[in-house]
């Protein structure tokens, strides 16, 4: 509600054998705000919280969390990633269970810090889901809306996340029942080392 203006700017789980990295990242916050800068996007994996043998582990998550209690920056948060010891996205019914735990167990203990919830990242493009299925994603999406809503019904959950703006994909998600399963669709309009 400050600014218009977000960043992916803290990043710690891309770095999280550097030395010092909490330090770092407390500087780069500071200097998020020097800018005017309170929103930024947070990544919190899968793979960050499950350990292989069906626990969970908070360790890394709460560190990163922390950032965000500890100033006025708002997380939008993306959630990716399959169970431990399964590959690809989360295809079946019993993946998109574990999915859907997954999603209201980090919801639920997060939720007075983190309001806003990305599903997936850019599903159009087989850099995060092999072989893209509009209706695949949707199954993902309603399970995973779902499992939000009942951590914490106030929280705004966010489809599609597509690279590009991919309409075609997007319109194909919602046909297969999207539109109930958000509150809102992004776009990811890099243009990389093309033009814009």
């Amino acid at each position: 509600p400050t600014s218009p203006f977000g960043v992916c700017g803290l990043k710690p789980r891309y770095a999280q054998d550097m030395p010092k990295l909490w330090d770092v990242v407390d500087e780069l916050g500071n200097y998020m705000l020097d800018a005017g800068l309170t929103s930024d996007r947070a990544e919190i994996m899968f793979g960050d919280v499950a350990t292989p043998d069906g626990g969970w582990d908070w360790t890394f998550a709460d560190k990163a969390v922390d950032v965000y209690k500890k100033r006025p920056i708002s997380a939008f948060c993306l959630l990716l990633g399959n169970a431990p010891g399964r590959k690809g996205p989360p295809r079946t019914d019993e993946e998109r269970r574990l999915y859907a735990d997954y999603v209201f167990r980090i919801v639920t203990r997060y939720k007075d810090t983190i309001k806003a919830w990305e599903i997936w990242n850019e599903p159009n493009i087989g850099n995060f889901w092999d072989n893209p299925s509009p209706a695949e994603y949707a199954a993902l999406l309603k399970t995973a809306y779902a499992a939000a809503k009942k951590a914490d019904p106030t929280c705004t959950v966010i489809a599609c996340s597509t690279s590009g703006a991919d309409t075609s994909f997007i319109r194909e998600t919602m046909a297969q029942g999207g539109w109930d399963a958000c509150d809102a669709v992004s776009i990811h309009p890099y243009s990389m080392a093309g033009s814009p």
